[in-house]
């Protein structure tokens, strides 16, 4: 996934946005800086993605999206990912407790 990223961004893109399950984005990756990006987004809700969409559409930006995957925004998240990858949090439990 970082791999496609950095590869999109080489080829000319402004940004990359990977969407995650929730409505949210796992990545966000951009070739410049532009605070406005960030700015008036309701954080935490479901319409995250879609309102960076129509942010980058604005500031002009030409972007790719990445597969749609799932991210740790929550106890059932962490415990979903502990079920499909152990190995990950091999050794952290106990910090994570």
């Amino acid at each position: 996934v970082l791999n496609r990223a950095y590869s999109k961004l080489c080829e000319g893109f402004d940004a990359v946005l990977g969407s995650s399950e929730d409505g949210g984005y796992y990545l966000i990756g951009a070739r410049s800086h532009n605070a406005a990006l960030f700015m008036d987004i309701n954080w935490a809700s479901h319409e995250v993605f879609e309102q960076t969409q129509k942010r980058m559409s604005l500031l002009g930006w030409c972007w790719d999206e990445l597969n749609t995957l799932w991210d740790v925004d929550t106890p059932e998240d962490l415990e979903k990912l502990r079920n499909s990858r152990p190995d990950l949090l091999s050794g952290i439990d106990s910090v994570i407790a």
